[in-house]
């Protein structure tokens, strides 16, 4: 998570280096790319907590026929997610940026960015699930590795693509695009050679009955888990769609400046996610082994790691602010924005993690519509608290920024509440196979 993290910020460095009004062209484009990795998370979410069980139950045989499946639907659905984009992604920049002339030309930018990287849509949701299926099988070193050469090659790509050295082509946003594309294709290719260390073998054998190798059980179960949590990212993505007109009212500064958070921001926030997936993992594991108590008790342990990883990056966040926004750009207005950002944002960190890490327990319980519930209904009440301290009662940006802080906050202490009623335990279920399970070797 730390790389895939880095890959955002080196991308954002160095369109930072492009100027004001790329930058926030490009910061505009990366909510629907957001919203990409949320839809995939249907798919990644489910498989990991289907796999992880099954492979807690000492039955790889259906752990592979789930991974078929998690395989082949997160592939369809980034190919159906890219159409939309593809067509209506001018519409959906020039709504979030509204009419001035500036706004227009981040526009035209951000499209031309944005659409490049959904025509790899279908590779991003197909990494995602890799992941998740090595996750599920106690591998995350294996996902450690593969991102660790694709940042890499970003690394030596970006700059390349996008200022145009020597014989190289000065593309600007688009070369940022190329190079990520690039990037994950190796990774993809990575993958696919590292298939062979998983405890069950993937793909078809000669004369299989397809039968083993896909199964309607395992799909419905896996979107039975993935949609709950996915619907609340969903909606995450959605809001802040919602809530970039509102900053953008304040000009193309303010857009840059929030982007910029979001990119520093990431580093914690994937780091949490990082520890949600382990939860997914080990709660779903000692669940599939009959082993409830063991699985609340690896869920309170991923809680505390990620408070102890929140007041790290909280206080990195306190004390290093105008570093941090220094580092994408050097515009005094920008740095106005941005450095109180990060100053207020601090303070969402831990309630941020608490919540994530306790949605990822929930999910590999396979209980995911009460987190859901107050995850989205949180994030939604931050687009109408935001125009009316921002706009209605003229309270200026930092306003928006605490209401975001004070909703999280509340959202973490519900989801803990829950969690510890045992709301998990009384819905959760170990995941059997069909009642007519294709046999065979794994």
């Amino acid at each position: 998570m730390l790389l895939e993290t880095l890959f955002n910020l080196l991308n954002a460095f160095w369109v930072g280096k492009l100027g004001t009004l790329a930058f926030a062209a490009v910061n505009l484009a990366s909510f629907t790319v957001w919203l990409l990795f949320a839809l995939a998370a249907i798919i990644t979410t489910g498989t990991n907590s289907v796999v992880a069980q099954r492979i807690g139950a000492g039955d790889p045989m259906q752990a592979r026929r789930a991974a078929h499946v998690g395989i082949l639907t997160s592939f369809c659905l980034g190919v159906v997610v890219a159409f939309p984009v593809l067509i209506f992604s001018d519409d959906l920049l020039a709504w979030m940026a509204g009419s001035t002339t500036e706004g227009r030309e981040a526009v035209r930018i951000g499209t031309s960015y944005l659409g490049l990287v959904f025509l790899w849509a279908p590779i991003h949701c197909l990494n995602d699930t890799l992941s998740a299926i090595f996750r599920a099988a106690g591998d995350t070193r294996t996902p450690l590795r593969v991102y660790a050469v694709g940042f890499a090659v970003n690394f030596v790509l970006d700059p390349l693509l996008i200022f145009g050295p020597g014989p190289f082509p000065r593309l600007e946003v688009v070369g940022a695009a190329l190079a990520t594309n690039l990037s994950f294709t190796l990774v993809t290719v990575l993958y696919v050679t590292r298939l062979k260390d998983l405890p069950f073998q993937l793909g078809r054998r000669p004369g299989e009955d397809l039968r083993k190798v896909f199964s309607r059980h395992w799909l419905y179960e896996i979107l039975r888990i993935g949609i709950p949590p996915s619907i609340a990212f969903v909606t995450f993505c959605l809001v802040y769609m919602l809530i970039a007109p509102i900053v953008g009212a304040f000009g193309p500064a303010a857009l840059a400046a929030l982007g910029i958070g979001h990119r520093c921001e990431s580093l914690s926030y994937l780091v949490c996610h990082g520890l949600s997936l382990a939860a997914i993992t080990l709660v779903g594991q000692n669940i599939g082994a009959g082993e409830m108590e063991r699985a609340r008790r690896a869920a309170w342990v991923a809680v505390r790691i990620v408070m102890l990883a929140s007041l790290g990056t909280t206080t990195l966040y306190l004390v290093g602010a105008p570093l941090w926004v220094s580092l994408f750009s050097s515009d005094p207005e920008v740095l106005a924005v941005g450095v109180p950002y990060l100053h207020i944002m601090a303070f969402a960190q831990l309630p941020m993690g608490v919540a994530m890490v306790v949605q990822g327990a929930f999910s590999g319980a396979g209980v995911t519509v009460p987190p859901t519930i107050v995850a989205t209904t949180s994030a939604l009440l931050r687009v109408p608290l935001a125009r009316w301290l921002a706009l209605t009662n003229g309270l200026g940006l930092n306003s928006i920024w605490w209401a975001i802080v004070g909703l999280t906050t509340v959202q973490s202490l519900v989801m803990a509440a829950l969690f510890h009623a045992g709301l998990w335990r009384k819905g959760a279920k170990r995941l059997e196979p069909p009642s007519n399970p294709i046999g065979g070797t794994p």
